[in-house]
């Protein structure tokens, strides 16, 4: 291998090694975490630089493993906008899901596995799809968000697109209610789908807020009517996917899912409806399933932030 070659391998360890890390310090310490920030802006800046500038010295395995790296840092980022906070711009993220875009190929394809290691269910199955279609949505959100200038139309627009947007994906990625799932889909698809649906609400419920502000600077009796019906639809959806999908399904998407919660549960504390019974009463539903998800093992006194990097 040439010096090169493996100055890119550790680069790409690295990006890796710093994306969990960020990932784990949010869990612990919330978005704020300054060094979560700095590690997942430096490892979305490096694994960018080595996909556009450095690919002729990237193996297939290692190409593919940084492009799906990139987009979980770029879902990662979006996921923090949305929660207000700063983040990475993507100048080049328009033309970039296809240029970064991964093969939708499982474990065994990709080469990191043998057929004869332990098996489970990534081994057979892609799950590219699924990151894809996440990385899809958060797309149309990025768009939404894309005017200096943003109007009631086109706002309820974007929300329109949002909401259109889960009738077309991948079979094995939508979710039927209470009714059986495809055989096609499995554990891991099943955590995909919360995560795509519950994200998917999350955005609305960013943009009904938009809305909602807009439609108050300008006294829109009719814009605020279309929120209210709006919000009452989110916090249905949001109640139906977590008491009717199984809670080892919703645990498995560990904290993110629970910030996406709470962010979402604050709809029904905006505007004047707040106050009415069945509000009331799907606020009670939703923090009871919070508090039974909510639950982790008591943190060690060493803050994370103290770790060496």
């Amino acid at each position: 291998m040439r010096p090169q070659d493996e100055s890119c391998n550790l680069i790409a360890k690295a990006c890796l090694t710093k994306y969990n890390f960020a990932v784990s310090l949010v869990t612990v310490r919330g978005f704020d975490n300054p060094v979560s920030y700095q590690l997942i802006s430096e490892a979305a800046t490096a694994t960018s630089y080595l996909l556009q500038y450095r690919t002729d010295d990237l193996s297939f395995t290692d190409s593919e493993l940084l492009k799906r790296l990139y987009w979980l840092c770029f879902a990662h980022q979006c996921t923090q906008a949305l929660h207000g906070r700063p983040s990475l711009v993507f100048a080049h993220v328009d033309h970039s899901l296809g240029l970064f875009q991964p093969m939708e190929i499982n474990d065994i394809e990709l080469a990191t596995v043998s057929a004869s290691d332990v098996n489970w269910h990534g081994n057979s199955t892609s799950y590219i799809p699924g990151l894809n279609v996440l990385c899809s949505l958060f797309m149309l959100w990025l768009q939404s968000q894309g005017r200096p200038t943003q109007n009631m139309s086109y706002l309820q627009d974007q929300f329109e697109l949002v909401s259109a947007f889960l009738d077309n994906i991948p079979v094995d990625l939508r979710w039927r209610g209470g009714l059986s799932r495809s055989n096609r889909g499995n554990f891991g698809t099943d955590v995909q789908t919360v995560n795509i649906y519950i994200t998917q609400i999350h955005i609305r419920a960013f943009l009904t807020d938009q809305i909602d502000r807009a439609a108050a600077t300008h006294a829109n009796r009719t814009s605020s009517d279309w929120v209210l019906r709006a919000r009452q639809d989110l916090v249905g959806d949001t109640l139906a996917i977590v008491y009717q999908m199984p809670e080892e399904v919703l645990a498995a998407n560990g904290y993110s899912l629970i910030i996406k919660l709470r962010d979402i549960g604050l709809t029904l504390l905006s505007g004047n409806e707040s106050s009415s019974w069945e509000v009331s009463q799907s606020l009670e539903r939703l923090l009871a399933k919070l508090e039974r998800l909510d639950f982790r093992p008591a943190l060690s006194e060493a803050s994370p932030s103290d770790i060496a990097l």
